[in-house]
């Protein structure tokens, strides 16, 4: 009772800020706000907000037109207390991506002040100065006849009423969105899901695996042994509503293990190198992606094995670039669909949703990407956790992504649903849309038993570019800070010769173009931009006299791609020209070296080797200098004196090749960090700057020419760390960090009951 009374003690100290009296009632929109009762109503229905949110949006709406500056805000948000402009912040997006597409017309930012609630507001109940007369009560002698017209104009209504539900049925009640979670980007959730009865949902972020009332809102922690939660990334219900399925990362990949929800018991591992599983509805089986007995590559197969960890059959492999996700069971446990992925060129997927018998046989496709919005994917290529959910009522819930071709409009990020059919598993109709959003995506999808309710994860992600100066010997490093300042996403390409400036890739305008930043400016200039093609990769020549960079036609997602071509232009400005051209779906890449009088190092997948070759930005593709095995490569890079490449391999090993004898030599990195992402030549030549992926965190870390390694940051699993770039000078080191924002949230009356 506490916490309440403190709440409406707070409500009403909010309501006498206000410009002008009111009783705690406002409308504006579709929207129906009562600040005394702490409701938010939309169309009638629920609008749940964050405590802090509720007050927010009541504040505004009471001074709706006029400027509240920032210190007012927070200290009466706050109640005087000092904190970061950045709560402020924080607080005003959670507000907008509440109140949805209208919530950014509605609230005006004011540079260096404040914001201005700009909704038209009415009070509809306040008191009114001039009430109407009071209405005069019937006298004794003329009750009877008016009882007598009401119970006839009643029994009418009540007639016509009867008559109108046996011809036309009860319409359906409108899905409601409601969110669960409000984590912060630094303690995104990785996996959620609902229990069998609906009741609660667990789900997993930073600090924890988590059960939690949905009706109530109450959380507690899922006891789980020391480091072992650092490991979980996704979790699923078993149908008996008691244990969780959870993925548990380990230096070499991924394990599936069982979870009691209460934490009655410690968890058991039932397969490793297991990922996305899926339990059989009579929670005897699972489902999971593996690469059990795929052969040299590992490339990762659906196999079906016990709840208790019998030995698994593999009901569906696949092809040479080709890809497979999230398996879930049909109703009656006889048939298991999944996403299918295969390239289409280069960057380029088609995916379709297909279908097979459980125990094994052809598969048959139930959704085609040519059936949805032009320029769409099933699924999230890349995403971590499942796409796909199998309602009791033979309704299945997918995902879709949205990417939109030149000229043409993106569709956003959506949750699909078709009905299959029961005896065959075929499509019964055509797939139709439950929800759409522009901003974030839909991931994970899970529904009740009675598909009332379905809970999924709501996520957006984007790319950071991050600085940091670093020590001479490159071991030692100072706190990072970023250095792009917007979430549209940026990936650091090249530093200028004089190390005064750093290279980007961005789509922030709709498409790839070249940014160049200052390391002492906030805002990026674009270099180069075309109106038809993306480009990106820029970097200078050695002597600084070049900028190269790749373009390519701007192609949806889904669609075959063009040829790229590598182009030059001059340093200092000045029209591009083509320096070769590549077909379509070869996968390439290039690098330059910092000191001049070296050449450039050109890359190509030839078969099954990456072959080097020296590059001219004048003449092109030089004499080879090298080859290897195109396998479990992670990148690679030129030693800046142009000597010597590295190529980062999986399993903790870096492969060098020395340019004047053609001859490789291996160095194998201590034990511990075998899961190698990306990784630099330092400016020095006689070291390396790497990320890597540990079960606990993502790191980026020192590497010397004899393996031994110093993590220079550990970031638990808040942001995912790649492409380490050293300035030329070796003073800084500039790298790439992707920020996830991603809650739980519930959809009620989606309309996948039988009906």
């Amino acid at each position: 009772m506490r916490t309440v009374r403190i709440r409406v003690e707070f409500s009403k100290k909010i309501l006498r800020t206000m410009s002008k009296p009111s009783n705690g009632l406002y409308s504006f929109g579709s929207y129906r706000l009562d600040a005394t009762a702490r409701l938010l109503m939309r169309s009638g229905e629920l609008v749940t907000l964050p405590p802090k949110t509720f007050d927010l949006l009541v504040l505004m709406a009471g001074s709706a037109g006029r400027l509240l500056t920032k210190r007012e805000l927070m200290e009466t948000l706050w109640n005087g207390a000092f904190v970061e402009e950045a709560n402020l912040s924080f607080q005003m997006s959670s507000l907008r991506k509440a109140l949805g597409e209208e919530g950014n017309s509605w609230i005006e930012a004011v540079p260096k002040h404040g914001y201005r609630f700009k909704a038209p507001v009415t009070c509809p109940d306040a008191a009114d100065p001039h009430p109407p007369a009071r209405p005069t009560a019937p006298t004794r002698r003329a009750l009877p006849g008016v009882l007598l017209l009401s119970i006839t104009v009643l029994g009418g209504l009540a007639f016509g009423w009867y008559s109108w539900r046996r011809i036309r049925p009860e319409a359906p009640p409108r899905p409601a969105e409601r969110q669960l979670t409000a984590n912060p980007a630094e303690a995104w959730v990785t996996g959620a899901a609902i229990s069998p009865d609906g009741q609660y949902i667990a789900y997993n972020d930073q600090t924890g695996l988590n059960l939690r009332w949905i009706d109530s809102g109450e959380t507690r922690r899922i006891p789980l042994p020391p480091g072992f939660q650092e490991r979980i990334w996704d979790v699923t219900w078993l149908p008996d509503g008691w244990e969780l399925l959870a993925i548990g990362a380990r230096p070499e990949g991924y394990d599936l293990w069982k979870i009691t929800a209460m934490g009655a018991a410690a968890p058991r591992l039932l397969y490793p190198d297991a990922w996305e599983p899926a339990a059989s509805p009579n929670g005897r089986e699972v489902a999971f992606l593996s690469p059990k007995g795929a052969g040299s590559q590992r490339v990762p197969g659906i196999w079906v094995g016990g709840m208790n960890g019998e030995a698994p059959r593999r009901i569906a492999g696949i092809k040479e670039d080709e890809f497979l996700f999230s398996p879930t069971w049909s109703p009656d446990g006889r048939w298991i669909a999944y996403v299918r992925v295969w390239r289409a060129g280069e960057g380029h997927y088609n995916t379709a949703i297909q279908v097979q018998p459980a125990s094994g046989g052809p598969a048959k496709t139930i959704v085609s990407y040519a059936s949805l919005p032009k320029s769409s994917l099933i699924c999230y290529l890349g995403a971590s956790g499942s796409c796909l959910s199998w309602a009791a009522s033979w309704r299945l819930v997918f995902s879709v992504r949205g990417s939109a071709e030149a000229g043409s409009t993106p569709e956003g990020n959506s949750l699909w649903q078709i009905l299959t059919k029961e005896d065959t598993a075929e499509a019964a109709g055509k797939a139709e849309r439950l929800a759409a959003w522009n901003d974030l995506g839909p991931l994970s999808p899970s529904i009740s038993a009675d598909g009332k309710r379905l809970v999924f994860l709501k996520s957006n992600s984007w790319q950071d570019v991050y600085l940091a100066e670093v020590a001479a010997d490159g071991a030692r490093m100072q706190p990072p800070r970023r250095f792009t300042l917007d979430n549209r996403g940026s990936r650091p390409s090249g530093w200028t010769t004089d190390g005064q400036a750093i290279l980007l890739d961005s789509e922030r305008n709709g498409r790839g173009e070249i940014f160049k930043q200052s390391l002492k400016e906030s805002l990026a200039e674009v270099v180069v931009q075309s109106p038809a093609d993306d480009c990106e990769g820029g970097v200078q020549s050695a002597d600084g006299s070049w900028l190269l960079y790749r373009e390519s036609r701007h192609a949806a997602s889904n669609m075959p791609s063009a040829p790229s071509r590598l182009m030059r232009r001059p340093a200092t400005g000045g029209s591009s020209e083509m320096v070769f051209e590549e077909p379509a779906g070869l996968v390439w890449s290039y690098a330059c070296p910092v000191k001049p009088d070296h050449s450039c190092i050109l890359s190509r997948k030839e078969g099954r080797d990456l072959v080097f070759y020296q590059l001219d930005a004048v003449r092109g593709k030089g004499a080879e200098l090298g080859r290897t095995k195109a396998t479990d490569w992670n990148g690679w890079g030129v030693s800046p004196d142009g000597s010597r490449l590295a190529l980062a391999r999986d399993k903790g090993r870096i492969e060098v090749l020395s340019i004047g004898d053609r001859a490789w030599r291996e160095i194998a990195l201590e034990p511990g960090w075998e899961r190698l992402q990306t990784a630099a030549w330092a400016s020095d030549g006689k070291s390396f700057y790497a990320t890597c992926w540990l079960p606990d965190s993502f790191a980026l870390i020192h590497v010397t020419l004899a393996g031994k390694v110093t993590s220079l940051l550990h970031y638990g699993h808040r942001q995912f760390l790649s492409y380490p770039l050293p300035s030329p000078n070796g003073k800084y080191l500039a790298f790439q960090a992707e920020t996830s924002d991603s809650n739980v949230w519930l959809i009620e009356n989606a309309g996948l009951e039988r009906r």
